[in-house]
C-alpha cells in the first residue's frame, strides 16, 4: 500500500460517466504494483523483531531510538498494540512560539480586546517547581559509605535535619517529625536519588524463632510489639520511596539476600511500578564476608554492577557471628582484599559486633554505583529491560511463572503488564 499514492486522487474533478486519462505517476504506481504482486506474501509464523522502537518529531527535527528486549516481551507488546502509529501534523514555528508563551493561535469568539498602545512583552512564566536542592539522600545511614561515595564524585548529599541541637541522619523513621519532613521532600521532588537500607531485625532467616515467612511477610502475629514496630518502619520506607518515585526520583532499598521484606505488598507495588531486584555478593567487591544482598530499585546503572560469589571455597569467607577479637581480626584482615580500610573505610574495633560491622556497604560497590549515577546524570544512560521487570514480578509472586506463555490471559494480568510497561 505504500506504493499507491497518486491513484487515490485520480478523477476527483471528473464526472462519474466521463472517461479520462491516468497521469504518468499513477500509471507508474500501477505498473510497480503489478510487478511486485507475485512476491506479495505474509508469513504468519514469522518471529517478532527483538527490538522496541520509539520515534518522535518536533518543529526542529525528528529522532528514533531502539531498545533490545526479549522475544516474549516484544511479542506481548505487539499483542497489546492497537495500531502501528498515526500521522500527527506539526505546528508551524509561529504557532509553536505562541503556544510556548501561553497564547493560542486560534481565533477566539467573544468581546474584542481594547487595542494596546506601545510594545507588548510576554515574559515566560516562572516554573512552579523548586528544582533539585540535593542530588542524593540516604535513609538509615549507618557508616554512610553510600553517601560518602556519592559525595566523592561531586553529588550534593543531604546529611539530615537539626533536631535538639544535634545532626540526625534519618536513622529512625518512627519519629513523626522526621517522617513528615521526609514526606515533604518527596512530595516537592527536590531530591534526585533516594536510597534506604532498613534494618533486618525480624525479616531475615537468622532470627530464631522466626516470626515471618515469604507467605506471611507481615508476620505471624500482627499484634506482637516488635513485629508491629518493624512493619511500620518498612511501610514508611516503601511509602516514602513510592512518593519520591511518583515525582520522578530514582529510588533503591537494600536488604540481605534472605530477607522477606520485599514480599510486603508495599514493596511489591514498587515492583509493579517498574522497580527491579539486583543481587550482589559483597565478597565480589573484596569483602571478607560473602553476605548476599538484594536491592529493589529503578536505577538502570545498577544492572551493570550485579555480581555473584566467585570464591574458591567457603573457607575464604568470614562468618558473621559474635564479636571481633585479636585473633579473628587478624584472620579478617587476611581475607579482605586488599584491606579492611580499603573495603569498609576503617578496621574493626576490638569487641565490636561482627554483624554491626558487616552492615556497612563495601566502598568498591558503592563507588561503582556512584559512578553509574554520575554517568546517567551526564547523559550516558541505559534503560531497564521489561524482561527484568517481569522476572522481578515473578520472583515476588505478583505474576505466575508462565503468564506470558499463555495465548490469552485474563484481564487483570493484561492490565498489570500495561501498567508495568
Amino acid at each position: 500500500m505504500s506504493i499507491l499514492s497518486s491513484v487515490f486522487s485520480e478523477g476527483q474533478h471528473v464526472k462519474p460517466d466521463v472517461v479520462f486519462e491516468l497521469s504518468r505517476q499513477s500509471r507508474n504506481e500501477l505498473m510497480a504494483l503489478s510487478i511486485l504482486g507475485p512476491v506479495v506474501q505474509t508469513n504468519l509464523r514469522t518471529t517478532t523483531c527483538p527490538h522496541i522502537f520509539c520515534l518522535d518529531a518536533s518543529p526542529y527535527g525528528a529522532g528514533i531510538c531502539q531498545a533490545q528486549e526479549s522475544a516474549a516481551v516484544v511479542s506481548e507488546l505487539w499483542r497489546h498494540s492497537e495500531q502501528k502509529g498515526f500521522y500527527t501534523k506539526l505546528e508551524n514555528p509561529a504557532a509553536a512560539t505562541l503556544k510556548e508563551i501561553g497564547l493560542e493561535g486560534e481565533i477566539s469568539m467573544g468581546d474584542e480586546c481594547e487595542p494596546v498602545l506601545g510594545p507588548v512583552y510576554y515574559p515566560p512564566p516562572r516554573h512552579l517547581r523548586e528544582g533539585l536542592l540535593f542530588d542524593v539522600i540516604e535513609l538509615f545511614k549507618g557508616e554512610g559509605n553510600w553517601s560518602s561515595a556519592h559525595a566523592e564524585v561531586g553529588f550534593s548529599v543531604h546529611e539530615g535535619l537539626d533536631r535538639h541541637g544535634r545532626r540526625v541522619a534519618f536513622c529512625d523513621l518512627l519519629d513523626k517529625a522526621t517522617f513528615h519532613d521526609l514526606c515533604a521532600f518527596a512530595f516537592r521532588g527536590v531530591i534526585r536519588d533516594w536510597h534506604a537500607g532498613p534494618p533486618c531485625f525480624t525479616f531475615g532467616t537468622l532470627r530464631r524463632p522466626r516470626i515471618r515467612s515469604k507467605l506471611r511477610p507481615g508476620g505471624f502475629n500482627l499484634k506482637d510489639k516488635l513485629t508491629s514496630e518493624q512493619n511500620s518502619l518498612a511501610w514508611r520506607t516503601a511509602f516514602l520511596l513510592s512518593i519520591a518515585m511518583s515525582n520522578g526520583a530514582f529510588v533503591s532499598v537494600e536488604q540481605p539476600g534472605s530477607s522477606v521484606m520485599f514480599y510486603l505488598n508495599a514493596f511489591r507495588n514498587l515492583a509493579i511500578r517498574g522497580c527491579v531486584i539486583s543481587k550482589f555478593c559483597f565478597c565480589g567487591f573484596g569483602s571478607a564476608f560473602k553476605k548476599p544482598s538484594k536491592w529493589l530499585h529503578n536505577k538502570p546503572w545498577m544492572l551493570e554492577v550485579e555480581s555473584r560469589c566467585n570464591c574458591q571455597s567457603p573457607a575464604d569467607h568470614f562468618t558473621i557471628q559474635g564479636t571481633f577479637t585479636r585473633d579473628n581480626i587478624a584472620d579478617f584482615e587476611r581475607k579482605c582484599k586488599p584491606s579492611s580500610v580499603d573495603i569498609y573505610g576503617r578496621s574493626p574495633r576490638l569487641g565490636e559486633s561482627v554483624a554491626a560491622y558487616s552492615a556497612s556497604y563495601p566502598l568498591p560497590l558503592v563507588r561503582r554505583i556512584a559512578l553509574g549515577a554520575f554517568s546517567h546524570k551526564n547523559g550516558s544512560s541505559m534503560i531497564i529491560p521489561i524482561s527484568r521487570k517481569v522476572s522481578t514480578l515473578k520472583e515476588l509472586g505478583v505474576l505466575e511463572p508462565d503468564c506470558f506463555l499463555r495465548s490469552g490471559g485474563d484481564v487483570q494480568r493484561a492490565t498489570l503488564f500495561e501498567r508495568m510497561a
